[in-house]
């Protein structure tokens, strides 16, 4: 289910009727936005209606998808972080194959970063002949870790997050309950991907809960329980940024509040102080747990 990124479609389904269509595009934006959803949206276009259940469980012929998850080699099968270089010559070969039920053939790279140096180079001998009726659609959260090359070769189309009210429509048709619908909108910040899992996954949505609590309750924490929270989350990846997703949206939160006051000093420098961080924590070797010590004692 594809709600929001209306203008993004309408851009690719209008250069497609208008036969200006390109061979490889990149759908590059934060993680669980919708990115893949939108690519499988698209492709589906291309195909007579009846055929797009097959593409949305990943069983049309025309339609190939490879992913770190989903292996296209059978070599590659044990290989669970990276998308290989035997990944992308099986992709090649199963393009060159004659198209089944359209006039297109399409492959989708979702989560495109994921792809070793070698993959990259031998996907770029694709996208420099792609043949004719062949589509190439790379999703992205992290294009900079793509080759200069493969970028130069491929339309970029951003997709960011969604608005208030987009998540809203999308609480409902995901049957979000009344009760719960401010505190999964808070979590999910404008990312249908999470809010689906915290309807579907129990678990995710108690550490969302738990998190969110935490992070509302920095301010008036006394020092120990400050470091306690650190050590709650600090060394998992997908714990930090997800912490670092609700801190921001608190701050931004109080920041507007103060503006209305006439003030925000204090939360300017807070929220600026936080962006240097993690970007140091995201482009550096910096120790982790000390950069996020020093975020939540500024507190």
């Amino acid at each position: 289910m594809l709600i929001g990124h209306s203008r993004q479609l309408a851009y690719l389904k209008k250069a497609a009727a208008n036969g200006m269509l390109g061979h490889a595009y990149l759908f590059e934006g934060p993680k669980h936005v919708g990115k893949m959803t939108a690519a499988l949206e698209w492709a589906s276009s291309f195909f007579p209606s009846a055929e797009c259940g097959f593409i949305a469980v990943g069983s049309h012929p025309d339609v190939i998808v490879l992913s770190r998850e989903r292996h296209l080699a059978e070599e590659a099968e044990k290989n669970e972080n990276t998308i290989g270089v035997d990944d992308i010559r099986e992709l090649r070969r199963l393009m060159a194959l004659s198209v089944r039920t359209g006039s297109r053939r399409i492959a989708i790279i979702d989560g495109a970063e994921d792809m070793t140096s070698e993959g990259q180079n031998a996907l770029l001998k694709i996208l420099e002949e792609p043949g004719a009726g062949k589509l190439f659609i790379l999703v992205s959260h992290d294009a900079s870790r793509l080759l200069p090359t493969i970028l130069s070769r491929v339309v970029s189309i951003s997709f960011s997050y969604l608005s208030e009210t987009d998540m809203q429509k999308f609480a409902k048709e995901a049957g979000v309950l009344a009760k719960d619908e401010k505190d999964f909108l808070f979590c999910a910040g404008g990312r249908p991907g999470v809010l689906t899992r915290l309807v579907q996954d129990s678990e995710f949505q108690t550490e969302a809960r738990e998190r969110k609590k935490m992070i509302a309750s920095l301010v008036a924490s006394p020092f120990f329980e400050k470091m306690k929270a650190v050590s709650a989350f600090a060394g998992d990846r997908d714990a930090e940024s997800e912490f670092f997703f609700g801190f921001f949206r608190m701050l931004r939160e109080e920041l507007a509040g103060a503006l209305e006051r006439g003030e925000g000093t204090h939360e300017q420098a807070l929220l600026r102080n936080t962006l240097r961080i993690k970007r140091y924590m995201d482009t550096t070797n910096v120790n982790r747990r000390l950069a996020l010590e020093n975020v939540i004692l500024e507190v």
